[in-house]
């Protein structure tokens, strides 16, 4: 004889309801979700409870089964499966902050010192934009389909990275550029 313990209430159906809006621009976000709820112990998924899609206004309603703990988490699956919202016990996960977001950040070098400096290009071959010492121009970059989750852990900042070469010894710099808007960021940076 085997004794199981089940936290999933059988017979209990729960509907949740929400909507799902950018974390940016607040427009509706079409995207596709799926609910989990936890045990609890470490964060430890117990249930995948389903799948649902947003409608045109961001608007979601899932039935799946009740769990004993009542934590129940929704993640953005087009956001990278980007955790969204929590709820303990409500039904209503209200207004969920999701989608995804590309960030431009036009960058103007102006020489200041006979060094040269060069940016790490991310793609498939990682490669450096160098510019010679005595160049003044302008580039744009972009930081390319950023869920929230990624927003956030990078302190809702556009990171920069750059090198020069004073007296020939490399001198690497991070810039964090605070990012507020969609609109187009700029930096200036006298090397």
């Amino acid at each position: 004889m085997s004794l199981c313990f089940c936290r999933k209430s059988l017979f209990k159906r729960i509907t949740f309801t929400g909507r799902v809006v950018n974390y940016i621009t607040k427009a509706p976000v079409i995207t596709n979700l799926r609910f989990v709820a936890y045990t609890g112990h470490s964060n430890q998924i117990a249930e995948q409870l389903g799948n649902t899609q947003t409608d045109a206004n961001g608007n979601f309603s899932i039935k799946c089964y009740a769990w004993q703990n009542n934590d129940y988490r929704v993640f953005d699956d087009n956001a990278g499966g980007a955790p969204v919202g929590s709820a303990s016990g409500s039904k209503d996960f209200g207004n969920l902050e999701g989608g995804k977001c590309t960030f431009l950040l036009k960058v103007t070098i102006v020489p200041v010192s006979t060094s040269a400096i060069e940016f790490p290009v991310s793609g498939p071959n990682n490669t450096l934009l160098h510019f010679n010492a005595g160049t003044s121009t302008s580039f744009v970059t972009s930081w390319d389909n950023v869920n929230k989750y990624q927003f956030d852990g990078r302190g809702q900042k556009f990171s920069l990275e750059s090198s020069t070469f004073p007296g020939g010894v490399q001198s690497d710099t991070l810039r964090q550029i605070p990012i507020t808007s969609l609109d187009t960021l700029r930096v200036t940076i006298n090397y």
